[in-house]
């Protein structure tokens, strides 16, 4: 049986993400001027607890391999750090057009 979060849950984890991203955030800073980002708790289409982290950036229809590659990297320190401050929620990280 799978364990249901509670709002005590996504208090905490939430304040964990805020911190990891903190850090990532301190010691470089996030790429192509992301200043925030927003998190949602759920589960994924396995059923499995989830957060799905999205950063706005500017829409981009032909990013260069340097962008990519450099999004890409945020996207594994993302979601190392948050697996290294104790979230067992997988870390789902997306970009969105910033408005």
């Amino acid at each position: 049986m799978k364990r249901r979060p509670t709002r005590e849950t996504n208090a905490e984890e939430a304040r964990r993400i805020n911190d990891a991203l903190n850090v990532i955030l301190k010691q470089q800073h996030f790429p192509y001027g992301i200043r925030h980002f927003d998190v949602e708790f759920g589960e994924d289409a396995t059923g499995d607890p989830a957060v799905w982290i999205s950063f706005p950036i500017e829409d981009d229809p032909d990013p260069s391999t340097e962008k990519l590659s450099n999004l890409n990297r945020l996207v594994h320190q993302v979601q190392d750090m948050i697996r290294e401050y104790g979230v067992t929620r997988w870390p789902y990280v997306r970009f969105r057009a910033a408005n």
